[in-house]
């Protein structure tokens, strides 16, 4: 239940607003039940534990795959002496333990996998094994699934909104450090195989390029395309960073962007907001300096969440 809890605090979703995106998809997911659920710390119901993931942005695998895990949990329970996140160290009954770090990264993306409640990457569904990368390095991406491959969108669905930038190979750059570009990077202090979005020196940004398809309905997917690892398409994972995927889907909305013209900040400034959540896209820590992560964070109206978008 705390992993409930964290996924519903990611989401920045009110318990009303995960009810109302439950109904607009032929759902019923009573906020009071939710509520009382999350209070009580008893696991509620495999149809209000689907209703409840896919109202976060996770999509209908994903729902089974916590669905799954909770039907572990309730065979297997935690034993009383353990807390929810296993007091001991160890996490709870019915979900792997990590492996040290000796461990391959197979082995850690397999708890993301069967972790369906698992800490951190659970809030947005970063489940995929790790493919391996040509430099020797594991790549944080996922196998491709079933749907769009990253860039198939690009003439899905309705045009643009009014305003938004065109799609095609474009440069993303902050407005705060202008000499700076939205680029593939390591998180400071964090696990060096995996590529997270972050802000560098325009001049050594490229590879990957950087590419706007059309996700429908006037959203976007941002693609980056590589040489050698081919295509990625920027997902925010749970901590908030921007993870290259392998592929594109439109019901994975934590991929799906909308482009919105930031009044009042000149020609070709943007707010960028993740489909699922409609927070903003920002630098980390307001960061100026080159390496800081481009993260998703609440909306606050000042200029480290503006981006300009450029053809390339």
């Amino acid at each position: 239940m705390a992993r409930m809890r964290r996924l519903k605090e990611s989401s920045g979703l009110t318990f009303r607003q995960l009810e109302q995106r439950a109904a607009g998809e032929g759902r019923f997911l009573a906020r009071s039940t939710l509520s009382d659920a999350l209070r009580r710390g008893a696991l509620p119901r495999p149809d209000v534990i689907e209703a409840f993931v896919r109202a976060c942005g996770g999509d209908r695998e994903r729902a089974q795959e916590w669905v799954r895990a909770a039907e572990r949990l309730g065979k297997d329970p935690v034993r009383p002496q353990e807390s929810a996140d296993g007091a001991d160290g160890r996490p709870p009954s019915g979900l792997p333990a990590a492996s040290g770090p000796g461990g391959s990264v197979r082995r850690r993306a397999a708890l993301l996998l069967a972790g369906a409640l698992g800490i951190s990457l659970l809030a947005l569904g970063a489940w995929g094994l790790l493919s391996p990368r040509t430099d020797g390095r594991a790549s944080a991406r996922p196998p491709a699934a079933a749907g769009a491959k990253a860039g198939a969108g690009e003439d899905a669905g309705a045009g643009a909104a009014a305003g938004a930038p065109s799609p095609g190979w474009s440069r993303i750059r902050p407005v705060r450090s202008p000499a700076l570009c939205v680029t593939e990077g390591r998180e400071r202090g964090g696990d060096p195989n995996r590529a997270v979005a972050v802000q560098r020196a325009c001049s050594g940004a490229v590879p990957p390029r950087t590419r706007l398809t059309r996700a429908g309905d006037g959203a976007f997917f941002v693609v980056w395309r590589h040489p050698q690892l081919g295509d990625g398409c920027l997902t925010v994972i749970g901590e908030g960073l921007l993870e290259p995927w392998e592929d594109c889907r439109k019901d994975r909305l934590a991929q799906v962007f909308r482009i919105e013209p930031a009044r009042d900040a000149g020609p070709g400034r943007y707010l960028l907001h993740p489909e699922y959540s409609g927070r903003c896209l920002g630098v980390r820590g307001d960061g100026r300096d080159a390496g800081a992560e481009i993260v998703e964070e609440q909306c606050t109206g000042r200029d480290d969440q503006l981006f300009v978008i450029e053809a390339e």
